[in-house]
């Protein structure tokens, strides 16, 4: 079964660090934790790190939750309420992205200062790939987001691996934007003319 790798910033403890890998393995395929040694440790300097990336395939456990949250949010658009969000996350059918979800989320509450759950495809490489960066410390927002990453997954993955073919990789990290409609738009530059690339996946 295809792997996720899952990577903290120094200032997390390697105990925390593997409670919430077993937390994960729950539902997904964890290869780790590993660390990643900041410069400093101040945090003023920078966001502590949570990062999960890896093939599209290690995503596919929570594509099913995802199709079930997303689209009961978008049925529910118009009378939203938080006692129904939170009976939604709570379901059954949800329950392997709202697990997921918790855990970054309980994770992220732990650290002081500013934390960057980061999920995303080993494309171009696993140390920066093609990421969606979480800011949020709220599950239900964080299942929003790895949800809508998940389901288009496959895609980023085919219409990465295009651009890196046509000699289009990222220099660093490819960001993907979560758009107010729901695509998602990946923005890089580009290792062979250092030209800035933008890619929509509806």
């Amino acid at each position: 079964m295809p792997q996720l790798e899952l990577l903290f910033s120094d200032q997390f403890d390697t105990a925390f660090a593997g409670s919430v890998k077993t937390e994960l393995d729950t539902h997904l395929d964890i290869e780790g934790p590993y660390f990643w040694l900041q410069k400093s440790a101040d945090p003023s300097l920078g966001p502590q790190l949570i990062q999960l990336i890896g093939d599209a395939a290690a995503w596919a456990p929570l594509v099913s939750a995802a199709t079930v949250y997303l689209s009961t949010l978008a049925k529910r658009a118009a009378d939203a309420t938080w006692d129904g969000l939170t009976s939604l996350f709570k379901s059954k059918e949800v329950k392997p992205l709202a697990d997921v979800a918790a855990t970054l989320a309980n994770a992220a509450q732990q650290a002081e200062g500013e934390v960057e759950i980061v999920v995303g495809l080993d494309i171009p490489e696993k140390h920066w790939g093609t990421v969606m960066v979480i800011k949020a410390k709220n599950p239900e927002e964080i299942a929003c987001a790895i949800g809508s990453f998940v389901l288009h997954a496959e895609r980023l993955a085919k219409e990465m691996k295009a651009e890196v073919a046509a000699g289009h990789a990222p220099l660093g990290r490819a960001t993907i934007n979560l758009e107010e409609d729901g695509s998602l738009t990946v923005r890089w530059k580009s290792q062979g003319d250092y030209s800035d690339r933008e890619k929509r996946v509806p």
